[in-house]
């Protein structure tokens, strides 16, 4: 993603600076691009953690996911959140359809999740606050009752906040695959288990032609390399497009419904794949500093009508738990157990 992105990103600056009258080097328009880019991030990212908040607040805490959908324990997810998360860059003055936090924003919601579904919040990446990657024990430690307040405060002050702590934390997730390392949008990991989840997310809203089959067969490799190092992890591919490529190109919108279907059938690639449609208007009008308020003005939707049922948000997140739960002793994983027996108690003998 990062390379059509940075296309768009000199495409559009190069634009900029013919509009100024300037001419600069490729080094200065370098720069710009990440200036550029930088500004969206600053926004972007307290607007994503104010929806999670706000969805907290309301639910006092992270709300069950499971419910008992035609009789059948189903993984329903918190639509209101999706559909805030994905609007928080299209409220952003100047976001070019390929930037960085239109796919950000399907990373908050993908973590957010897999809270709601019981997993330790802190081995949930990325985290609700800066670092967004941090070491589960330090998470921990940070929250530990039995440390001195002062202490605390003291590690507080030289972590909390900030995008990366050199050798302790960082702003993303490399995770090393058989071949290469790879950068892991969302997941979960522990030093005890290795990673237990890692979920690769890709958003388009627009610019289809090629890229948008390309998307789905580069997922493909990343896959095989990090499988091959982490066998028993749960693999999950997210894709989200707007609702427009049924239109712009309905072959193109067949052949992704092929891809992630076929992705999943294949042993050594994921356990589960999902398509997601979004259909918006884009705002005719920008504030300078938006807020969560100006995300209705957006009015998105998702077109459940056109996502096949097999590779939908809920069907994506029940195969991705159950995976997990399948493959982990009975002692790992407690709340996320406890979570999904409301809904399908176990087969177990009581005492």
């Amino acid at each position: 993603m990062a390379d059509d992105f940075e296309l768009e990103l000199e495409l559009d600056y190069e634009q900029e600076l013919d509009e100024a009258g300037l001419e600069v080097g490729a080094e200065e328009q370098a720069k710009a691009k990440k200036a550029k880019e930088a500004t969206f991030t600053s926004i972007a990212w307290p607007l994503f953690d104010e929806v999670i908040a706000e969805a907290k607040a309301a639910a006092g805490g992270y709300s069950n996911p499971w419910q008992l959908v035609d009789g059948v324990p189903t993984f329903v997810i918190d639509e209101s959140v999706l559909t805030k998360l994905l609007s928080v860059p299209l409220a952003i003055k100047g976001v070019p359809t390929r930037s960085g936090v239109l796919a950000d924003a399907l990373d908050v919601w993908t973590a957010y999740e897999l809270r709601r579904a019981g997993f330790e919040p802190n081995a949930v990446w990325p985290r609700e606050s800066n670092p967004r990657v941090l070491p589960v024990p330090v998470g921990n430690l940070l929250e530990s009752k039995d440390i001195l307040k002062a202490t605390k405060d003291a590690l507080r002050e030289r972590i909390d906040g900030r995008s990366s702590v050199q050798g302790v934390a960082g702003s993303e997730a490399r995770i090393l695959g058989k071949l290469y390392e790879k950068q892991v949008d969302a997941g979960m990991s522990r030093w005890e288990t290795g990673p237990e989840i890692l979920i690769s997310t890709k958003r388009m809203d627009g610019s289809y032609g090629k890229n948008l089959a390309n998307r789905a067969e580069e997922s493909y490799g990343d896959a095989k390399n990090l499988r091959l190092r982490y066998p028993l992890a749960a693999f999950g591919f997210i894709f989200a497009l707007r609702s427009d490529v049924l239109t712009v190109t309905p072959s193109g919108a067949r052949g992704v419904v092929d891809r992630l279907t076929k992705l999943e059938r294949e042993h050594d690639a994921y356990d589960a794949t999902c398509m997601i449609l979004m259909e918006y208007d884009k705002p005719r009008s920008f504030p300078e500093k938006p807020t969560i308020g100006d995300l209705a003005s957006i009015s998105l939707s998702l077109r459940w009508d056109a996502m096949p049922r097999h590779i939908d948000p809920n069907s994506f997140f029940t195969k991705m738990v159950r995976r997990v739960l399948e493959v982990t002793p009975e002692s790992y994983h407690p709340e996320a157990r406890e979570r999904l027996k409301t809904v399908e108690p176990d087969e177990l003998p009581t005492a």
